[in-house]
């Protein structure tokens, strides 16, 4: 039965990954850092770089024949690109599951999942050859995934000796075989910070000196660039409170942008308590329970994006519906051949800072 169930869903994907143009262009040497989280029902290139790299493996590879297998790699992310993806983190779980608090892979690829990953893209040698694009900006998604777990920024950064370690190590690999033409900002130490927090900016390609850190408007200039690939500067006492887009300038060119909350110790961030119901199928709307929400300028980060603008006319409670890129599916819809019960994180964010995860059951 389960054999059946897998051969389904199998053959609903081969119906959806062709309505995505497949355009290869590979070298044998190449490789480009993932500058984004990936999750189930996202589209881009850099989805099929990452099917390209696991399918190096015979213990991760998508599919032996047909769509997903070696050359068949597509730019949509389903079910079987996670499964391969959580094959992928319970072999590395003491590099990408322990510095995070999991036991068990997700499927969820993340800041240390992208990190080993790009590790093993370089190191890859005779296994057929990779995608390689001439610049690590894919072509803009149309939601921005953000990074879970959330991490805070404390006056003494708190990075266990090991994963500090493992990301040396990947920034020093990545940087030696990549190419861009402009520098790359892969992901700040922190989401949200205190003034007189010191922050980790990790990027690549970068100018050695002379970079300049942008906070919205406010800048922070002659940011010296270690020899990791990492920035690093003290939140000034002037910096301006709220959430703020985080970029980097320099005489190379201008990164693409994250985001920085600095955050005042006299406010409260926002916390869930619970979420109603905790399961259901796609377009199901949620009810957020907790405490810290604004009356407006609220925002959802979930697995496949992010969900803006979100008022809360109570201060308690926010709604929003969970409804990922997965095309065919209809509000409410149930499709009990494929019998799927699929995690999606989420955190509640505004200018008062950032809560800590919560997971929505999406049933298919």
């Amino acid at each position: 039965m389960m054999q059946l169930r897998i051969s389904i869903v199998i053959g609903f994907l081969c119906g959806l990954v062709f309505n995505v143009p497949i355009a290869l262009a590979v070298t044998t040497q190449d490789c480009v850092a993932l500058t984004r989280n990936l999750s189930l029902g996202m589209s881009g290139s850099d989805i099929q770089l990452l099917q390209q790299v696991l399918n190096r493996d015979q213990r991760t590879t998508l599919a032996m024949t047909g769509p997903g297998s070696r050359g068949m790699e597509s730019q949509y992310f389903g079910p079987i690109t996670k499964r391969a993806v959580i094959a992928f983190q319970d072999m590395y779980a003491d590099e990408v599951l322990t510095p995070v608090g999991l036991t068990a892979g997700s499927g969820y690829v993340g800041v240390f999942t992208r990190a080993k990953l790009a590790t093993l893209c370089l190191i890859g040698g005779e296994i057929s050859p990779v995608t390689s694009i001439a610049t690590p900006h894919v072509a803009t998604p149309v939601v921005i995934t953000p990074s879970l777990p959330i991490m805070k920024a404390t006056t003494t950064p708190t990075s266990s000796a090991a994963s500090a370690s493992i990301l040396e190590s990947t920034i020093t690999a990545v940087s030696g075989g990549f190419h861009s033409d402009t520098p790359v900002l892969m992901y700040p130490s922190a989401y949200t910070a205190e003034r007189g927090a010191t922050v980790g900016i990790f990027t690549l390609g970068l100018s050695a000196d002379g970079n300049t850190v942008h906070i919205g408007d406010f800048t922070i200039s002659d940011v010296p660039q270690n020899s990791n690939g990492q920035l690093s500067f003290v939140v000034p006492d002037n910096a301006p409170s709220g959430k703020h887009e985080l970029w980097i300038s320099s005489s190379k060119g201008v990164t693409n942008k994250s985001f920085l909350i600095i955050t005042d110790l006299a406010v409260s961030p926002p916390e869930i308590e619970s979420i109603t119901p905790e399961e259901g199928f796609w377009g199901q709307v949620i009810t957020v329970t907790g405490s810290g929400f604004l009356p407006e300028g609220n925002e959802v980060r979930i697995s496949y994006g992010v969900i803006e603008n979100i008022p809360s006319s109570d201060g308690k409670t926010l709604q929003f519906a969970v409804s990922p890129n997965i095309p065919g599916l209809q509000i409410g819809e149930d499709r009990p051949e494929f019998d799927i019960r699929d995690q999606y994180w989420f955190t509640v964010l505004n200018d008062n800072g950032m809560s800590k995860p919560m997971v929505f059951i999406l049933k298919v």
